[in-house]
């Protein structure tokens, strides 16, 4: 089976569990992460707990000043979390800018970039020559390799990798960052988590993602930092993800409350889903959502009684996805596509009715069931918990 590789971004420790923007795109990419296993048979690999501790913020804990006792106090942070877990989201493994590996990696790459050339020091301070990468190498025709989502972040990419004239400084004075092997200044903790993904994965990565605010500082400069050094594309897509503007302000959403069971979760991962958008830079997400998302679930479960009280259980998938649908997910259009899914099982439960009033249900059942099992399937990667019920009965 063939793997895909998303670098799930790492996010912050220091506001809480998961705030609503991180859960926002974290369920994004869950979706594209079933979807690529359901309908593509990819094997897909990506780390539920991605975390970002090093920086200013850790200076703030209660620790001894040690990158090892920072590790610790994440290690115990994951262990007392569990809104991932109820969003259901399918990832697996801990990737950390403490770890070993991690920091490693970084001080491998830094000093690779050093040696050749790309890196300039003025006084305690190192700065990556963009410049000077940006004469060496031809960075639009890389860039033109990679698929972006939207077309409009890869007009933004190639106008920011078009004024390189000013070095980007790439260490700072941090009590928690990581060692720089040549002295001075330790290494900028942007400049790790742009540059860890090697210590995990020995291929290309296939999927990284990012806000249209740190496309600018993470993704720019992952792709300078690997150009020099990597005979590999630093990465094959790039996906940003709206900034949200949550209806009431995010004080009003409760993450705990809004994922409280499984068909809760489900209709928080369909309103998130409603509100991506390729087009806008800020999307509002309405609560109004939550609501459409719960009759979906209702009409879905309402179909799921009738077919199994009537002897139709699921026994394997017979219909294929359609190719609007295939082209719909592969682009990140959740909006549409949800829509599409929701019209045709409002007709599939009014065709039902109509056949149960004329009497010939007992004929038609069994067309009717799998057209059903279809839609399940197509609708599973947004909402996998009322969907894994749908499939299994209960």
């Amino acid at each position: 089976m063939k793997t895909y590789v998303i670098a799930n971004p790492p996010c912050g420790i220091y506001r809480g569990d998961l705030t609503l923007g991180y859960a926002y795109y974290q369920t994004l990419l869950d979706i594209h992460s079933r979807y690529l296993r359901y309908f593509k048979g990819l094997e897909v690999i990506c780390h539920k707990y991605s975390l970002n501790a090093l920086g200013k913020r850790a200076e703030k804990l209660p620790l001894d000043g040690t990158i090892k006792s920072l590790e610790e106090y994440v290690g115990r942070w994951i262990k007392d979390a569990s809104l991932r877990d109820k969003l259901n989201l399918s990832f697996e493994g801990n990737l950390l800018d403490t770890s070993p590996e991690s920091i490693r990696h970084v001080q491998t790459t830094f000093r690779q970039l050093h040696e050749k050339g790309y890196v300039v020091r003025k006084g305690e301070t190192f700065y990556l020559d963009g410049e000077k990468i940006g004469k060496d190498f031809d960075l639009k025709d890389l860039i033109w390799r990679i698929n972006f989502f939207s077309k409009r972040s890869k007009k933004e990419f190639l106008r920011v990798l078009g004024d390189m004239s000013d070095p980007i400084r790439i260490t700072k004075k941090r009590t928690y960052s990581i060692p720089n092997p040549f002295g001075g200044e330790e290494i900028a903790p942007i400049f790790g988590i742009a540059n860890l993904w090697g210590a995990y994965f020995d291929q290309e990565i296939d999927f990284m993602a990012a806000s249209e605010k740190e496309m600018t500082r993470y993704l720019v400069l992952r792709f300078l930092s690997q150009v020099p050094i990597s005979s590999k594309l630093p990465m094959k897509n790039i996906f940003i993800y709206n900034y949200i503007e949550p209806e009431g302000g995010f004080g009003a959403w409760d993450l705990m409350e809004l994922s409280k069971d499984g068909y809760s979760a489900d209709s928080l991962r369909y309103a998130f889903a409603k509100s991506c958008s390729l087009s806008k830079q800020k999307t509002r997400i309405m609560k109004s959502l939550l609501e459409g998302g719960k009759k979906l679930l209702y009409l879905v479960g309402n179909l799921k009684k009738l077919f199994y009280k009537n002897d139709l259980k699921f026994k394997g998938f017979s219909g294929a996805a359609d190719e609007s649908y295939l082209k719909g997910m592969g682009s990140f259009r959740y909006s549409i596509t949800l829509e599409n899914l929701e019209v045709k099982l409002r007709n599939l439960s009014r065709c039902i009715n109509i056949s149960r009033d004329r009497g010939d249900f007992d004929s038609t059942k069994t067309g009717f069931f799998d057209e059903y099992i279809t839609l399940v399937r197509e609708l599973s990667p947004f909402c996998p918990f009322v969907c894994g019920k749908a499939l299994s009965g209960l």
